[in-house]
């Protein structure tokens, strides 16, 4: 080891050390007043939920000082019972430390030996050629449906849905909206999440207000969506997004007409979904639509900014190979940004 290495410790950075962490987004986070500086309750939610003497925010120092930060975010966050499978969120880091991030996959690979780690909405400008190295960088595939009778304020050129569908060789699901976990059904993707995994992390989030849609086959809960109901008061429209989901869509499973008349009777402009790993073009065959280059679906609402959602992500750690499924509520991706 080099005697630059020798002035370098890299641990996780305790909760009695937050505000070192915060002073450190202050002095050099790229934006003025990010929302780490000013809540720490909103840090311990994301990345010490169970109040434990140490965070899931990483630190590199030098001579004791905090030099900078990678905040991870595991499922197990939330329940303490799931595996090794961890997000990175996001990395900060002073202008003295130009190799922090090689010290913290260091500590990442040898002390936490995750089974699966990823990343979404990577910086191409900053963090794109790091990445590059170490996995692929895909873009999220966005699918939609629109309201068919409702004018577009804030979207641009969706279709409507393909037809509303009525076929012998189609099953009709029927859709129930609680704020409830009823029970969990069958899945084969990973992660793998739990029931309380999506109670604490959703339905008792402190600052969104999440609810949960079941499909029903007959009695038989097929699958489910977290979703999260967004109002931009601009222009005077409410959307809704898909944030996470468990279960299994059918093969000839229809959600186009149940989701239709969801958006026409709530007056809400469309719902969407950004997500990776759904197979056989399931979401599709369902009646959602993907979006084209020439169509427009707004990301970033906190402000609203009117930016086209292009959300892209790579896989770094994969010990399960297959049934990967990946979406907006992984990682931080659907967190706030004010406070």
């Amino acid at each position: 080891m080099n005697k630059i290495a020798k002035n370098f410790s890299t641990k996780k950075i305790s909760k009695e050390n937050i505000s070192a962490f915060q002073k450190l987004v202050r002095n050099h986070w790229p934006k003025k007043k990010h929302i780490f500086s000013k809540s720490k309750n909103l840090i311990n939610f994301y990345y010490n939920y169970s109040n434990k003497k140490k965070t899931n925010l990483i630190g590199l120092y030098k001579k004791n000082k905090l030099v900078a930060a990678m905040g991870l975010i595991p499922n197990k966050n939330w329940d303490q019972k799931l595996k090794e499978d961890y997000f990175i969120a996001f990395l900060l880091k002073s202008q003295s430390t130009n190799d922090s991030f090689f010290y913290f996959l260091n500590y990442i690979y040898n002390k936490i030996k995750p089974k699966f780690l990823a990343v979404s909405g990577i910086n191409l400008n900053t963090a794109g050629k790091i990445f590059e190295r170490l996995g692929k960088i895909n873009l999220f595939s966005h699918y939609y449906i629109r309201n068919p009778i409702l004018k577009s304020k804030i979207s641009k050129n969706l279709d409507n849905s393909k037809t509303r569908i009525n076929s012998n060789n189609i099953l009709e699901l029927t859709l129930k909206t609680t704020n409830k976990i009823i029970k969990l059904p069958k899945s084969n993707y990973y992660p793998i999440k739990s029931k309380i995994f999506y109670i604490k992390k959703y339905l008792k989030n402190l600052y969104y207000k999440y609810f949960v849609m079941n499909f029903y086959n007959g009695y038989k809960l097929e699958f489910f969506f977290i979703c999260r109901k967004i109002e931009i008061e601009k222009y005077n429209t409410k959307i809704l997004r898909i944030i996470d989901f468990h279960g299994t869509l059918p093969r000839k499973g229809c959600l186009v007409n149940a989701l239709t008349n969801y958006l026409i009777e709530n007056n809400i402009e469309y719902i969407d979904i950004l997500c990776h790993g759904f197979n056989n073009n399931s979401l599709e065959n369902a009646g959602f639509l993907k979006k084209t280059k020439k169509q427009k679906i707004p990301d970033h609402f906190e402000p609203y900014t009117g930016k086209d959602a292009r959300l892209n992500f790579c896989i770094l750690i994969n010990k399960y190979k297959k049934n990967i499924i990946l979406l907006k509520g992984d990682g931080d991706q659907d967190r706030p940004n004010l406070v």
